[in-house]
């Protein structure tokens, strides 16, 4: 027969590896130098790509955890932006924005239309060094409903 303390630890052991994150959230920020963003129309909307360029192109993305139980729950985003290649900081809001390129993409096991524009809030950044800068970034846009983001990091240099 089992002692109490040994079927309580077999239940610990079980009840924790229900709980294990295996695939836990992602947060990732990253800016490339020698970019630049296209976007590319198919099916009458536009998708945005990160390309060969002369600017810098910073990219927000992020990757939800998944549920093992739950099928198609994947879902990924992004925000990305450019901004000219000489600048040490800068401020953006309005028209600056679309100027910017300034796009919403999801990706998941839904309706896409698209990259989202996005025309209204702030970002800010300041370079750090050659290879960091800090980011602050406050948008709304529309995707069926009215969805805003908040997003503050250090943007580290990536390769293209």
């Amino acid at each position: 027969m089992y002692k109490p303390t040994v079927l309580l630890g077999v239940c610990l052991i079980f009840l924790t590896s229900c709980f294990n994150d295996d695939n836990p959230e992602i947060t990732e920020y990253s800016f490339y130098e020698n970019a630049t963003i296209v976007t590319t129309m198919m099916d009458g909307y536009g998708f945005a790509t990160i390309e060969s360029g002369q600017s810098l192109v910073f990219e927000y993305f992020f990757t939800a955890s998944e549920e093992p139980q739950v099928a198609d729950d994947e879902y990924e985003e992004r925000i990305i932006f450019e901004i000219d290649a000489t600048a040490e900081s800068f401020s953006m809001s309005g028209d600056d924005l679309t100027m910017a390129n300034t796009v919403f993409d999801k990706y998941c096991f839904c309706d896409i239309r698209g990259s989202i524009p996005i025309s209204s809030g702030t970002i800010s950044g300041e370079k750090i060094s050659d290879n960091s800068w800090n980011i602050e970034i406050d948008v709304t846009f529309t995707d069926y409903n009215e969805e805003s983001r908040n997003i503050s990091g250090s943007f580290k240099l990536t390769n293209l």
